[in-house]
C-alpha cells in the first residue's frame, strides 16, 4: 500500500481566513434557517450548493455526521454516569470494548487493537498495546492504559496551543459579530443549548469543515486524501466535537466554575467518548468484510486512521473551539484563552504523572501482547 502524504497543519497550512470566513458564514445561515426544513436535509443542502457534491452523497454525509455526534453525546453522558457511581473510566472503557465487539462479530482484543490504532497511540506498522488474552487483568490493564493516553493528549493539547496560534491573528478579522450567530455560540458555551440543539450547531461546524477540505482550504494534501476516500465524514464530526466541547470547558474554567484538575478530567472524559464513538464507527464500517483482524486491516482500509490523523484531527479541533470562542464575541473568545492559561498549569502535572504511572501499565500491557501482531 502506498503511504499516503502528510495533509497540512497549522505550521504549514495556507491561511485561516477563508477558513474562519466560511465557518462563520455556515454558522449564521444555520441560525437564520428555515426551521421546518430538517437539519440533515438543510446540511445535505449546503453540501450540495458549495461543492456539487450528488444529493444522495451529500445525504449520507449528514446524516453519518449527525449520527456520530449524537451517539457521542450519549455515550459522554453514560461515562459520566458510571463515574458517579464510583466506578472506573478504566472500566466503563473495557465494558464498551467488549460491546462494540459483541455487535460487531469480533474479538475484544481486535477491538482493543483497533482503539489503540485510532487513539493516535500507535500506527499499522508497530504493535498496537491489546492484550493476547481478554480476561478480567488483561481488560483493566489496556483500558487503563487507554485511559491514561487520553489523558496525556488532553493535556499535550493544551500545552501545544497551536491552531490557537494559528487561527488568532486571522480569525478576528472575519468573525464580526452577528447578533443570531452570537447567541448562538454564547448558549453552546454557557451549556444552555439542549443536545438536539448543540448537535446542531456542531454539525453545521463539520459540514462546513468538510466543505472547506473539498475546497482546498486545508491544504491540497488533505483534500487528496479525501477524494481518495481516507478521509469518512465522522473524522469531521469527532473533531468537531471535540474541539468545540473543549472550548465549552476552557470557558467554564475563564469563568471560574471548574478548576484545572476538573477542566482536564472532563476533557479527557469527552476525548474517550469520541473514542468509543469512532472504534464503534470504524467497526461497523469494515467489521464484517475483514472480519477479526480489525486492528490490522485498518491501516490498509481506511489508512488517514492512523498516520495522520490523531494529530491533524486535535488541531483542526482547536480551531473550530476557537472560532466558536470568536463567534460569540470578543469577551468570550478572552474567556477562553484565559482558560486555555489556567489549564496549562494543570496540564503539565497531567503530563508528568500521567508519563511516570503510564510507563507499567504499558510494559505489562505489552507482555500481554497477541501472537499475531
Amino acid at each position: 500500500m502506498a503511504t499516503a502524504s502528510t495533509p497540512s497543519t497549522p505550521n504549514n497550512a495556507p491561511s485561516a481566513q477563508p477558513v474562519a470566513a466560511l465557518l462563520a458564514e455556515m454558522v449564521l445561515q444555520y441560525a437564520q434557517r428555515d426551521t421546518s426544513q430538517t437539519l440533515n436535509d438543510w446540511l445535505a443542502n449546503a453540501l450540495v450548493q458549495r461543492t456539487g457534491a450528488s444529493p444522495e452523497a451529500a445525504r449520507t454525509t449528514a446524516d453519518s455526521i449527525t449520527s456520530y455526534l449524537q451517539q457521542s453525546h450519549h455515550l459522554r453522558t453514560d461515562l459520566r454516569a458510571h463515574v458517579e457511581q464510583g466506578k472506573s473510566r478504566s472500566s466503563w472503557i473495557a465494558r464498551q470494548i467488549e460491546r462494540i465487539a459483541s455487535d460487531h462479530q469480533a474479538s475484544p482484543t481486535d477491538v482493543a487493537a483497533l482503539s489503540a490504532l485510532l487513539s493516535g497511540q500507535t500506527s499499522p506498522e508497530d504493535m498496537p498495546t491489546s492484550p493476547r488474552d481478554w480476561n478480567d487483568i488483561s481488560r483493566i490493564a489496556f483500558a487503563k492504559d487507554l485511559e491514561q493516553q487520553q489523558l496525556l493528549h488532553t493535556a499535550g493539547s493544551v500545552l501545544e496551543d497551536g491552531a490557537r496560534q494559528w487561527a488568532s491573528s486571522a480569525v478576528d478579522v472575519w468573525l464580526q459579530e452577528q447578533p443570531q450567530s452570537a447567541a448562538l455560540a454564547q448558549k453552546l458555551l454557557r451549556g444552555e443549548l439542549d443536545v438536539n440543539s448543540a448537535t446542531g450547531l456542531q454539525a453545521t461546524l463539520a459540514i462546513a469543515t468538510d466543505i472547506a477540505t473539498r475546497q482546498g482550504l486545508l491544504g491540497g494534501d488533505l483534500r487528496q486524501a479525501q477524494e481518495r476516500g481516507e478521509l469518512i465524514p465522522e473524522w469531521f464530526a469527532q473533531n468537531t466535537f471535540i474541539g468545540t466541547e473543549n472550548a465549552r470547558t476552557l470557558y467554564a474554567v475563564g469563568t471560574g466554575q471548574l478548576d484545572a484538575s476538573e477542566a482536564i478530567d472532563r476533557m479527557a472524559e469527552t476525548a474517550t467518548a469520541a473514542l468509543v464513538s469512532t472504534t464503534r464507527v470504524v467497526c461497523r464500517k469494515i467489521g464484517g468484510e475483514m472480519g477479526h483482524k480489525l486492528g490490522m486491516a485498518v491501516g490498509a482500509k481506511i489508512p488517514f486512521l492512523a498516520p495522520f490523523a490523531a494529530p491533524l484531527g486535535r488541531k483542526v479541533g482547536e480551531f473550530l473551539g476557537d472560532t466558536v470562542g470568536r463567534l460569540a464575541g470578543s469577551a468570550a473568545g478572552k474567556v477562553i484563552h484565559q482558560g486555555v492559561e489556567l489549564v496549562k498549569s494543570g496540564a503539565r502535572a497531567v503530563v508528568s504523572a500521567v508519563k511516570n504511572a503510564a510507563q507499567g501499565v504499558v510494559n505489562f500491557a505489552k507482555s500481554l501482547l497477541p501472537s499475531w501482531f
